[in-house]
């Protein structure tokens, strides 16, 4: 264990939370107008198609192992033993599934781009579903493996900086983004070694006890990954992808907030079910939503010069969706507060659970009337992701209060 005070390496686990998923949005928000400029406009849709597919695909493959290896770890975190044990089962479980994704890829993927995007971006998948991030943050020891992410991903902005000038090039992009992905797995497992944290021995009972608590996590992950990694994905298979890169542009802006409000949530998590200090909780997403609904109201008039500044013409129609997308980030900080950070660590995981597949159902329906309709469109699809988020809130609002209000009442 850390000599390190309690709330002290919890601030420095929300900083290296922050800055391992900036240096993906960042890189992100860096390679858009440098792709749109450098590749064509669908070029760059079917690029940000491949990445919101591998995302999504991530989720389907983690089969909700994520979030419950989180927890834990941070139960058992002196049990190198048993965290091995866990590690081993999670890739033996991954590995079957993996194989089978490679077929799905291939059949999703675009004519005449097999080399160029169904490989590169089942490498991405590959990489992220076995580099182990559940065991660092459940230790609450993010820092070293913040430093090799950033890495991996300035490398990736370099190659695609220096190697990357014409529509010829596209494959360059997409096997700079598989490969970092891979560097940084690798340099994962083997930082874990040296923790001590090494493939253990299993049978086959731990296979099954790791599948019957993990889905519990499952369907709701997926449910929501719809709207949070697959929207691009979908809008460029009904839609086109260029319209796929328009809602790619505002979606850019939409994760870097994601991005801030899940980097302390994340870092929270393995901290409430270690401590559970509710109050302390509460008072930093209080915090944490005045600085969101602060920097809303400066931004709002700026949006349109920010757009125009960031990628040129032709996205003028990405501006109503970034402001719909700021709305719905002043929901989702208290939502994602009040999830797993309080009702998952207070032993109400599956309330949790409830909200989010309420909420993706929700979107699911939605979805489904807007391709019956023929009205999948970008803004649409915007629109339908805030209505989701909105209703997580309200539940996950309603369910808190219920919950700590009677808690309140038996002490």
């Amino acid at each position: 264990m850390s000599n390190i005070h309690p709330k002290l390496n919890l601030f420095f686990n929300i900083i290296a939370t922050i800055i391992t998923q900036a240096s993906s949005i960042v890189v992100g928000v860096i390679l858009t107008p440098l792709l749109i400029n450098r590749l064509t406009k669908d070029e760059y849709g079917l690029y940000v198609s491949g990445v919101s597919l591998s995302s999504f695909a991530f989720v389907v493959v983690d089969l909700g192992m994520a979030f419950y290896l989180i927890k834990e770890v941070s139960e058992n975190r002196d049990n190198r033993s048993y965290v091995g044990k866990l590690l081993s089962v999670s890739y033996i479980i991954k590995a079957p599934i993996l194989i089978l994704s490679f077929f799905v890829f291939f059949l999703l993927t675009p004519h005449n781009h097999f080399i160029s995007y169904t490989i590169p971006f089942w490498l991405f998948l590959v990489a992220t579903s076995l580099q182990p991030n559940w065991l660092f943050q459940g230790m609450e020891a993010l820092k070293v493996i913040t430093i090799a992410t950033v890495l991996s991903k300035l490398v990736m902005l370099a190659i695609v900086y220096f190697y990357v000038h014409s529509s010829e090039d596209f494959y360059i992009v997409t096997y700079s983004f598989g490969l970092s992905a891979v560097i940084c797995m690798l340099f994962s497992i083997f930082y874990g070694k040296a923790r001590g944290y090494t493939f253990s021995s299993f049978n086959y009972e731990d296979i099954k006890d790791l599948l019957r608590n993990a889905m519990g996590f499952y369907a709701p992950r997926v449910m929501v990954a719809m709207y949070t990694q697959a929207s691009v994905f979908i809008v460029s298979r009904v839609a086109g992808t260029s319209e796929a890169a328009v809602y790619a542009v505002a979606d850019q802006f939409y994760k870097l907030g994601q991005m801030a409000i899940a980097a302390v949530t994340q870092a929270f998590y393995p901290f409430m079910v270690f401590r559970k200090e509710v109050r302390f909780l509460l008072i930093t997403c209080s915090a944490v939503l005045s600085v969101a609904i602060i920097a809303c109201a400066l931004l709002w008039g700026w949006v349109d010069q920010v757009i125009y500044w960031y990628v040129g013409d032709g996205f003028g129609s990405a501006v109503i969706l970034v402001k719909i997308f700021m709305i719905t980030c002043l929901f989702v900080v208290p939502s994602s507060f009040l999830g797993f950070p309080l009702l998952g660590s207070v032993g109400f995981h599956k309330v949790a659970n409830q909200t989010l597949m309420f909420g993706a159902s929700l979107y699911s329906i939605g979805l489904a009337l807007l391709y019956t309709t023929g009205h999948v469109a970008a803004l649409y699809i915007a629109l339908l992701t805030f209505s989701s988020e909105l209703a997580v809130f309200i539940l996950r609002a309603y369910k808190s209060f219920v919950i700590l209000k009677k808690d309140c009442n038996q002490r």
